[in-house]
């Protein structure tokens, strides 16, 4: 009994391990890699930067909205250019912090899926099934 238990425990190790440290990082490698096949990252980051804080107050950031038409337009009518607005920095950061912790959690999410499906329980389901197999023809 306590020989399964530490195997649960290690398994629940393993897919939290996974989900929260494992599955992000690979995602990050990925979305880094693609990035640098276009241009140079530092050179998005820094244009970026310009275009948030370029010619504004030091609390403001700078943003691109679209107005927003009460109207439907046909799908051939083309759309208004964004409006440059200021907002303020600290709400922009904190929205902009909430948007990546939604994305770190929807790839745990979805990097515990992938271990469940595939690596975790699907191995151990698959170590059980062979156990009572054997217990079976005994």
């Amino acid at each position: 009994m306590l020989k399964e238990l530490s195997g649960v425990g290690y398994t629940f190790w393993r897919a939290a391990f996974f989900s929260l440290v494992k599955a992000p990082a690979i995602a990050l490698f990925i979305g880094f890699v693609f990035l640098s096949f276009n241009n140079s990252i530092a050179d998005t980051f820094l244009t970026s930067a310009r275009e948030l804080t370029g010619n504004v107050p030091s609390d403001k950031v700078q943003i691109c909205v679209f107005k927003r038409n009460k109207q439907e337009q046909s799908p051939y009518v083309q759309k208004e250019p964004c409006v440059n607005t200021l907002a303020d920095a600290k709400d922009w950061t904190q929205s902009f912090d909430r948007t990546i912790r939604r994305i770190y959690w929807t790839i745990a999410l979805l990097g515990f899926f992938t271990w469940v499906f595939f690596d975790g329980m699907a191995a151990q389901l698959m170590l059980k099934i062979g156990d009572m197999w054997e217990r079976r023809k005994k």
